[in-house]
């Protein structure tokens, strides 16, 4: 579910150009994608980077996503904000 929400919130927010290019430099930023589907493109990169960001809100597991993905979970804090 967070996933498929990632898609519908990602061609919301990447209305904004800015937004979007934002999205890409945290990818470069990072170096590694979440996951072997991230490697697709950057609408599935979004979309499992939200699934990783709210499946791991609160848990344990948090602090490692914010170590190995530092600029994906800066952005998608300031988008949540």
């Amino acid at each position: 579910m967070n996933h498929e929400t990632g898609h519908l919130w990602s061609q919301t927010l990447w209305e904004d150009a800015t937004k979007k290019q934002g999205w890409l430099e945290a990818m470069v930023r990072d170096g590694n994608a979440p996951s072997d589907y991230a490697r697709r493109n950057a609408k599935e990169d979004f979309a499992e980077s939200v699934n990783m960001y709210f499946s791991s809100l609160g848990s344990p597991c948090e602090a490692r996503g914010r170590e190995n993905y530092p600029a994906r979970y800066r952005y998608l804090d300031e988008q949540t904000r």
